[in-house]
């Protein structure tokens, strides 16, 4: 049975630190309720999607290894992770923050096994 999480995001931000790639989106640029961070740091002799983790308002905790695919569309995204747990993500951001978001997610999946379907 797969478990689904919605929420509607007003807000991305997309970032680099200390070489740290970083993707959040959420619900307020201040404190939202919900929320993923989505986040590469790649190490040496480290298989890349244990760089790539994903935290969420549902986690106190990152999880590496855990995203199958990702699904984007202007208005959607979509995670589905490998333990049956779907995330859509409706888009309610400018086109400006869309285009990054894009930019982004493809930095960050760049070599990794994790599926990227763009409609």
């Amino acid at each position: 049975m797969t478990e689904e999480i919605t929420f509607t995001a007003t807000e991305v931000n997309c970032y680099v630190e200390d070489d740290v790639t970083i993707i959040g989106i959420g619900d307020d640029a201040v404190s939202p309720d919900h929320f993923i961070i989505l986040s590469r740091f790649d190490e040496e002799d480290e298989d890349i999607d244990n760089s790539i983790g994903l935290m969420t308002h549902l986690s106190d905790i990152e999880a590496i290894n855990t995203l199958e695919k990702i699904t984007l569309d202007r208005k959607n995204i979509t995670l589905a992770l490998k333990n049956n747990v779907v995330i859509t993500i409706h888009l309610d951001i400018e086109d400006n923050h869309f285009t990054q978001l894009n930019d982004y997610i493809q930095q960050i999946l760049q070599g990794s096994s994790i599926k990227l379907i763009e409609k």
